[in-house]
């Protein structure tokens, strides 16, 4: 089986009509520790370094795919000690990983408590994280047998999403228009790099927003987390 998701940030009334009828089928809280250096090289590459339950988890970005609808980035998740090791190129000296991550600047910066509530309506999941300082986003997602279903998965997600609702529209539009000052349409991806992807990353969330009184995305990201940073 093969899960498609998209992604969604909704309002607390598009939750509640997205919920009515649907089950309940599962309620977590958990806490995940994230680790980064001092200049924020992974979370500003889309680098997630966890630390759930003394459990590490590494999410690395393996490509950007660009639609109508934003960018959907597709992850790998490295779960094992020694494959993270081997990512950041440090050798095993008898250590705990934390402490061979503390030794080479990787050091817990942000500490986030999120409730996980997942949820079924006819062939469609939908799961909901809310975290501590008041930020919720919206999974959708479907379970197909094989890559061809993927496509019409999608449709099926957007469709049910109703693409006049909020959280389809405003910042995602404006995102858009940033990318394709980057990216026209027509573009090419075959040839893009990596490092030319995180370029352009970078650029957007270090770009000051009306919206954020002239705040970049990354300032604002950054103060969030400012209060959450670990001793």
């Amino acid at each position: 089986m093969i899960e498609v998701e998209k992604k969604f940030i909704p309002t607390s009334e598009e939750i509640e009509r997205v919920i009515q009828g649907a089950d309940l089928l599962e309620e977590e809280t958990h806490t995940n520790v994230y680790y980064d250096t001092e200049n924020y090289e992974l979370t500003t590459k889309v680098r997630w370094l966890r630390n759930r339950g003394g459990k590490f988890e590494l999410k690395i970005p393996l490509n950007w795919k660009p639609n109508n609808h934003g960018v959907i980035v597709q992850f790998e998740e490295l779960e094992d000690d020694d494959e993270i090791r081997k990512f950041f190129g440090i050798s095993s000296q008898a250590n705990t990983l934390e402490e061979d991550l503390n030794a080479n600047g990787y050091k817990p910066f942000a500490s986030i408590t999120t409730t996980r509530k997942k949820y079924k309506k006819g062939e469609l999941f939908f799961v909901i994280d809310s975290t501590d300082f008041d930020f919720t986003i919206l999974e959708i997602e479907l379970m197909v047998d094989s890559e061809s279903e993927i496509k019409k998965a999608e449709e099926k997600i957007l469709a049910f999403a109703d693409p006049y609702s909020s959280w389809q529209r405003g910042t995602n539009e404006y995102h858009n228009g940033l990318l394709r000052r980057y990216l026209p349409k027509g573009t090419s991806f075959v040839d893009l790099t990596q490092e030319e992807l995180d370029d352009i990353v970078w650029e957007i969330n270090n770009r000051p927003r009306k919206v954020l009184n002239f705040n970049t995305p990354q300032e604002v990201f950054n103060s969030y987390l400012g209060g959450r940073i670990q001793d």
